[in-house]
């Protein structure tokens, strides 16, 4: 949906997440991004001028007490260093499955 606006308007999309999805469209760049180790953040969003960031963490109080803040502050550190506005998407469903 989002992706399908960006590459309508022109825009470079690139797509930074743990593993490549089967069904990557070939306009979409693809890098692996783990967004809980800083350095691996700070390479995906090199050269971005916006991220939007749309992730989940399993529902466990626990995961989320140290996933959260550690990926909050791994890519707002990142995109401050490049100059780059973050989109945050807090609610996953409104994407569907």
């Amino acid at each position: 949906m989002v992706t399908q606006s960006l590459l309508a308007r022109g825009d470079a999309v690139r797509l930074a997440q743990r593993s490549r999805p089967a069904d990557l469209p070939e306009r979409i760049t693809f890098t692996q991004c783990d967004v809980l180790q800083p350095g691996v953040v700070q390479q995906a969003v090199k050269g971005a001028t916006q991220v939007l960031l749309a992730v989940s963490f399993p529902y466990d109080t626990r995961v989320r007490r140290i996933a959260w803040p550690s990926t909050m502050t791994n890519v707002i550190e990142a995109c401050a260093e490049v100059g780059a506005r973050i989109v945050v998407i807090d609610n996953l469903y409104q994407l569907g499955p």
